[in-house]
């Protein structure tokens, strides 16, 4: 129950934090169960989303229990979004480490992500009045100014998570629970976001007409007026592809390509 008394979602966080990191240590039957409390951390974070504490605890061991279970390459995964009232998660934080210290391009999915994900990043309506329209065009300037992705510095600053436990049965120090890394913790950077930043702001501009127009009237969407404010790259396809096709016969050509009046006007929609 979203409305529930927080107090009450904390008495039962507690047993789930304890089961989880002390009667694990000694229990094969709470080791086993691991994976379904940290199901069962990320519900509870999905719903209770309105406390801040409660996302700051239940989200240090969600984190905790997320990367005992892998060695992977993360950045090389489609990358979860941030969960709802928080930032990065450090699942987040260890992909973005891992892809600079391996000197790799960061993925396009990954750059919005980030984007999105960071606390200091305050974006315009358009971005998110047209969500689907400003993450496709992100994509789009992303690739355009950095190819296969931008590649991160590696800063001095070491990656590491800490939990600090919930529950009072762990003594009032609540406990020392943490991992570190010897990878470069690049999210505290912020030359490489304000770059990521800039690609968004390009991406307002170009969306500012188009969402005027469904602001007005949000099933207007598919209409003549809404399209035709959209950059090329985010017609619909049906309606992009006969361009596309006429913009290679004109490049294939080496010279003048010379149609009738009425093939150039089919290949537009009726409207």
């Amino acid at each position: 129950d979203p409305g529930a008394d927080i107090g009450y979602v904390f008495l039962y966080f507690y047993g789930l934090e304890r089961r989880a990191l002390h009667d694990a240590k000694t229990s094969a039957q709470a080791q086993a169960e691991i994976p379904i409390i940290k199901n069962e951390v990320e519900r509870l974070l999905g719903i209770y989303t309105h406390s801040g504490s409660f996302q700051g605890y239940a989200g240090s061991l969600f984190d905790l229990l997320r990367v005992r279970e892998t060695s992977e390459k993360l950045f090389e995964k489609n990358p979860s979004p941030p969960i709802m009232g928080r930032s990065l998660s450090f699942e987040h934080r260890l992909a973005l480490a891992q892809c600079a210290a391996e000197g790799k391009a960061l993925p396009a999915e990954w750059a919005y992500v980030w984007l999105m994900g960071d606390p200091n990043t305050y974006l315009r309506t358009p971005a998110t009045r047209c969500s689907e329209e400003f993450k496709k065009l992100f994509f789009h300037h992303y690739c355009i100014e950095y190819g296969q992705g931008m590649v991160l510095p590696q800063n001095r600053t070491q990656i590491k998570l800490q939990h600090r436990a919930a529950s009072p049965t762990f003594g009032y120090q609540g406990g020392n629970f943490k991992k570190e890394y010897d990878l470069p913790d690049v999210s505290v950077l912020t030359a490489p976001v304000n770059k990521l930043r800039e690609i968004a702001e390009v991406c307002c501009t170009e969306l500012d007409a188009f969402s005027r127009i469904i602001g007005k009237d949000r099933a207007s969407t598919d209409s003549y007026s809404a399209i035709v404010e959209l950059p090329f790259s985010l017609w619909p396809a049906k309606y992009r592809r006969s361009l596309d096709d006429l913009r290679k016969a004109v490049i294939d050509t080496n010279g003048p390509y010379i149609i009738s009046f009425n093939k150039f006007t089919s290949f537009f929609p009726d409207w």
